[in-house]
């Protein structure tokens, strides 16, 4: 495929104040063409609605916002005379996610995300709807797995992005379940959808670059609540494992500018704490860093410092290649050609405690057969993944069970080719 060519974004003011209070009630802002954005994912679709007579029904009171600039909204009130809030899904630094029904679809779930009225946050939305517009445009179908954008409307300064309503994250409900690892079939289903979809975005020359189990979403996140025999307590397991990545908000085509540092600190490759640049390689470390934590119920690398990251990257996977060393600008964090690191520190003992090498946990050697050292490789070039090695039978066995339990097949089980190298081939 070729790679997607980027919209001029439409110019607008972006100053960090937000815009003045409007009367909920004025839709003069509404758009029919979208302009350019980035943000999260569930999937929508629509146009806004003219000014209509249900406006009776919407609340008057004018619209207001926060000193941080986050919109100030309450169940009940109305948004382009069609999304009725009913609930609140989630805040944060962008914005907030509420649950809305859409008048204009028969009172359909969607997820509505509401960007903060501040001038990068806004400019930050325009560049991911273009990268999503372009998903959808090259997936209409959703046969891909990410996200799907279906409307997004400007509400009186604050960016707003329609999608379907879709389950909990991977990591919410991880937590939610004391943090019991996921079931081995269940992994091997979600490490086969992400490749899945992690493969149309780097033949589309795109990165997502902020891969992490926050960003991926259960389709439907119910659960039963079985007994485990061997633990002596009750854990959570979700009924279907279908999931869906989201939060384009970072994503990155080949051509684009790339900034210095990127990706959640537990889910950095090597490269790109060594300032060494970065390409499709990041999202496949990610990858291997995710699968590790559904299996053990924790991250792989539980660290904030970056001489301490690399430090637990050598004890799990093997020495840093010396032509990283020789190439980086980091020269502080080494010494001769070798890490600078106090093992008698109390951080240098935590770290000789607990970062074993991955090769030798019998845990992941007898049961984890998607091999996630190959995921992890610290050379980019060689951090490549094959169907062959990442699904075997097994998997795909696991795999179909796994859909057929929830009589949904999709196509791409059939489709995708077993044999051939996966698309996630890797130039240093």
């Amino acid at each position: 495929m070729k790679c997607w060519d980027l919209e001029n974004p439409i110019n607008q003011p972006t100053g960090s104040s937000p815009s003045p209070p409007l009367p909920l009630t004025d839709t003069s802002i509404c758009q029919s063409e979208p302009p350019t954005m980035r943000l999260v994912g569930w999937r929508f679709g629509g146009r806004c609605m003219q000014r209509s007579q249900q406006s009776s029904k919407r609340s008057s009171r004018s619209v207001e916002d926060d000193k941080e600039g986050h919109l100030v909204c309450r169940i009940g009130d109305w948004l382009q005379e069609r999304y009725e809030i009913v609930g609140n899904l989630g805040e944060g630094t962008f914005g907030k996610v509420v649950e809305c029904l859409d008048h204009a679809r028969g009172k359909s779930q969607v997820a509505l995300k509401i960007i903060r009225n501040v001038g990068k946050y806004r400019e930050a939305a325009r560049l991911e709807i273009n990268v999503l517009k372009k998903i959808k445009e090259k997936d209409k179908e959703n046969k891909f797995l990410c996200v799907l954008m279906s409307d997004w409307f400007n509400f009186h300064g604050h960016m707003c992005i329609a999608f379907e309503l879709l389950g909990k994250n991977t990591f919410e409900f991880l937590k939610e379940n004391n943090f019991q690892p996921y079931p081995l079939p269940h992994v091997r289903h979600m490490a086969y959808q992400l490749c899945h979809a992690l493969r149309f975005l780097h033949e589309n020359q795109l990165t997502h670059t902020d891969l992490k189990p926050e960003n991926i979403l259960f389709v439907n996140s119910e659960f039963e609540t079985l007994y485990n025999e061997h633990k002596s307590c009750e854990e959570k397991s979700v009924k279907n494992t279908s999931i869906r990545v989201a939060d384009f908000g970072s994503a990155t085509f080949d051509h684009e500018h790339h900034t210095t540092i990127v990706a959640t600190r537990h889910y950095r490759p090597p490269e790109v704490i060594l300032e060494l640049g970065w390409a499709q390689p990041c999202d496949v470390w990610s990858i291997g860093c995710i699968l590790f934590e559904y299996y053990r119920g924790f991250t792989l690398f539980q660290t904030h410092e970056n001489r301490e990251h690399l430090v637990m990257m050598e004890k799990i996977l093997g020495p840093i290649p010396s032509h990283m060393i020789h190439r980086t600008r980091k020269q502080k964090y080494f010494y001769k050609g070798g890490l600078v690191w106090d093992e008698n520190s109390s951080d240098g003992r935590y770290v000789k405690e607990n970062c074993k090498p991955l090769k030798h946990r019998p845990c992941l050697t007898k049961g984890l057969q998607f091999h996630s050292l190959s995921l992890l490789r610290t050379k980019r070039k060689t951090r490549q993944m094959t169907l062959q090695d990442l699904f075997s039978p097994q998997c795909q066995r696991s795999s179909e069970i796994q859909l057929a339990a929830t009589h949904h097949k999709p196509p791409y089980l059939s489709s995708w080719p077993t044999s051939s190298t996966c698309a996630l081939q890797y130039v240093c």
